[in-house]
């Protein structure tokens, strides 16, 4: 258990990192996003495939049963469903619900799963592109935190508007 955790921790830590460093001044150094020697594009391209990667592994790894794959397939195609018909709404995305939902209840690795199943299954429908991968991984950050949630035991009203604004 403690491998899981310091292996999201990490990720996350990357993944905030590799988004940050584009926005501090490093002009004339070699991090410099206009000039420098980095592809930043190719740099989160790769970071996020790596995740992505990883997550899957991890999920393979884990002691998994039928019944739990076929429970996070179910929900993964549920949520990617329950996005098709607002797709036309800007910014009202029900299938976040199902992925928090299952982050919370079955922890980080079966969120981050069906956040990756919600955005492939849906983009067949709704136009794969480049920006798949990046969905996969936003939506599975937030099953993941879902889960961290919930090892918080936030209980009463202090517990229940954190949530609320969690979901917000």
């Amino acid at each position: 258990m403690q491998k899981t955790t310091a292996f999201l921790v990490l990720i996350i830590a990357l993944g905030v990192l590799i988004y940050a460093v584009p926005l501090l001044p490093f002009r004339g150094s070699l991090l410099d996003p206009n000039g420098g020697f980095v592809n930043w594009a190719l740099a989160t391209t790769t970071f996020i495939i790596l995740c992505l990667a990883g997550f899957f592994f991890q999920f393979e790894k884990s002691a998994t049963g039928a019944k739990e794959i076929a429970l996070v397939s179910m929900l993964g195609t549920i949520s990617a469903l329950s996005r098709l018909p607002f797709a036309s709404l800007m910014n009202f995305q029900p299938c976040t619900f199902f992925i928090i939902c299952s982050g919370y209840v079955f922890g980080p690795v079966a969120g981050f799963m069906v956040a990756c199943l919600t955005a492939l299954i849906s983009n067949l429908f709704l136009g794969q592109g480049p920006w798949t991968p990046y969905q996969m991984f936003t939506w599975g950050l937030i099953g993941i935190t879902a889960a961290w949630l919930k090892r918080l035991n936030l209980s009463g009203r202090g517990g229940l508007a954190a949530l609320a604004a969690f979901g917000f």
